[in-house]
């Protein structure tokens, strides 16, 4: 029997710090095409209570990116609590930034500059709900310019997670590893949702700390010699 009351109330406790260990769980994941490059992406719930992750690589076949991006603050709270039942098989979903852009050891004033973005996803749910096709807007280079639609595929998706929360991380995820955001980057983002069957528009704006840890090398070809030279960015 347990005499330490201390860890009979922690036992039993339903508060989890934020930055508690839990298990690595794989929530959903995410394949498309950049230009030349063809992505895929692994969603996974950890390594932190309050953070996703996407593992994941890409490669144009001459060379290839392993890549870890992490992903947490209290957007993703808020995004948590928006309701979400397998009834709505379509709905669209707007990311922009706000105002401020702000890193950890400072604030930028103005909103951040992005070479790549995602403005837009337009998700449409597969029969059984664990799965989905996404049509991505893309932002490129100049502020306002639009570059050509970007089709994405989501599989082995969790239905007792939500596909919205999903959709936005990994959006934000994109633009994440394209620009090897390092460690401390947060950004302020407002997350607009427009559903099907008549519903009002969600809208919900808050922070999402943000990093990368990239690996490049070249492709090697089986049987081939691996040429020497990958270097690393964080």
């Amino acid at each position: 029997m347990d005499q330490n009351p201390e860890s009979h109330a922690f036992r039993f406790a339903r508060t989890v710090n934020p930055s508690a260990t839990k298990p690595g769980h794989d929530l959903a994941t995410l394949v498309f095409q950049l230009c030349d490059e063809a992505f895929l992406l692994y969603c996974v719930e950890g390594w932190r209570n309050d953070t996703l992750t996407l593992i994941g690589m890409s490669t144009n076949f001459k060379k290839t990116c392993l890549f870890n991006c992490f992903m947490r603050g209290d957007l993703l709270e808020k995004l948590k609590r928006i309701p979400f039942t397998l009834c709505e098989r379509e709905f669209c979903v707007t990311i922009s930034d706000t105002a401020a852009h702000q890193h950890a050891d400072g604030i930028q004033v103005g909103a951040s500059p992005s070479q790549i973005d995602v403005l837009e996803a337009k998700v449409i749910l597969s029969p059984e709900g664990d799965a989905a096709i996404v049509q991505l807007k893309m932002k490129e280079d100049e502020p306002q310019q639009e570059g050509p639609p970007v089709n994405a595929w989501i599989t082995c998706y969790r239905p007792a997670w939500l596909m919205r929360l999903i959709v936005a991380v990994c959006a934000t995820g994109i633009r994440c590893i394209v620009e090897r955001c390092t460690a401390g980057t947060v950004l302020h983002r407002r997350v607009e949702f427009a559903l099907s069957h008549g519903f009002a528009p969600l809208c919900v704006e808050g922070l999402l700390e943000c990093g990368s840890r990239i690996t490049d090398g070249p492709f090697a070809i089986p049987g081939s010699p691996v040429i020497s030279g990958a270097s690393e960015a964080h």
